[in-house]
């Protein structure tokens, strides 16, 4: 008997499997909503029904991340969908996606593919191309490539900076003989990283950073968008703090930058963008003040700088990251 089962037995798992995984089902990040998530269904039948997402703990133990309720048109998406994370998953980032409903004429239809969907650090500094792409009117333009990005730059090529990602680190060290003279690492965000203000943090780890002079400052710049309207918001990790004193003003520490330092930092983007603007509010509210920025999930970012006006500075970057909510 068993020369006869077990084939039948072993025809009828691989009919169950190649059954369930029979349809095409997908899911990915939205890029145009970051945190979150869109489900596809690249078949040529529409699926209506219930998509829900599995992930396996450190036991082996399946539990349920997160389920929506969709109607989906053959070769479309779902709209954006999240879930929270787990902190207990045995392989982070993979997931067995399920689909349970109507599959075009037949109801009753189950569906699965295991996807990844692990977001990863938005600038991981794992490695840098440095080169040199013009020269004109005593400054130098380079590019620094990255898995991820590629950066922009100009400097003096009087005080040329050293620039490079070593270990998976992005270091920079520059000598000048006098301050004043404001240089820049850019990144313009691609139009499939837009990363809204409202909802998002500033998450990096900076391992050292320190200036020297009376003119000095290394700071992280974040421009952003409404499409109509434009500002920016400052974060300071090495600055002479004597520059810094507005009072003289009328207003705050926080009229120019909110000071972050060095070391493993998270801020959320929006509460410091408002909290910069009360302070504008006191010296000149249409830079950026309160009534100016109104509503805040208006705003999106759209340019990640570098920025540093310095006698000396030596400092070095882990990451960059904006996760969301």
């Amino acid at each position: 008997y068993a020369k006869e089962l077990l084939p039948r037995a072993v025809g009828y798992s691989a009919g169950l499997i190649n059954h369930f995984f029979r349809s095409q089902i997908d899911m990915a990040k939205d890029p145009l909503n970051p945190g979150r998530y869109v489900i596809k269904n690249p078949s040529g039948e529409p699926m209506s029904g219930s998509f829900s997402l599995y992930y396996d703990d450190t036991y082996d133990n399946r539990y349920l991340a997160g389920e929506w309720s969709l109607s989906i048109n053959p070769g479309g998406q779902s709209g954006p969908v999240e879930f929270t994370e787990p902190t207990d998953a045995k392989e982070k980032g993979r997931y067995v996606l399920v689909f349970d409903g109507t599959l075009g004429d037949e109801e009753g239809a189950v569906v699965g593919k295991v996807v990844t969907l692990e977001r990863g650090i938005w600038e991981p500094w794992d490695s840098g191309v440095y080169t040199v792409t013009s020269q004109r009117d005593g400054y130098v333009f380079f590019t620094l490539e990255t898995t991820k990005h590629i950066w922009a730059g100009l400097f003096d090529d009087e005080y040329p900076p050293r620039i490079r990602v070593e270990d998976g680190i992005f270091k920079i060290d520059v000598e000048h003989t006098q301050g004043g003279d404001e240089e820049s690492i850019w990144m313009k965000t691609p139009e499939d990283e837009s990363i809204p203000v409202s909802g998002c943090n500033l998450k990096m780890n900076t391992p050292h950073a320190t200036t020297s002079g009376y003119w000095s400052l290394f700071w992280i710049r974040l421009y952003m968008t409404t499409g109509l309207k434009y500002c920016s918001i400052d974060y300071g990790i090495a600055e002479a703090s004597s520059y810094w004193d507005w009072s003289f003003m009328g207003a705050g520490p926080n009229y120019r930058r909110t000071f972050i330092g060095s070391g493993e930092v998270e801020r959320n983007i929006a509460d410091d963008l408002l909290a910069q603007a009360i302070e504008r509010d006191k010296v000149n509210p249409l830079w950026c003040g309160s009534n100016y920025i109104g509503n805040i999930e208006d705003w999106h970012i759209y340019r990640v700088d570098m920025l540093y006006d310095v006698e000396a500075l030596s400092a070095a970057i882990d990451y960059i990251d904006f996760p969301c909510e």
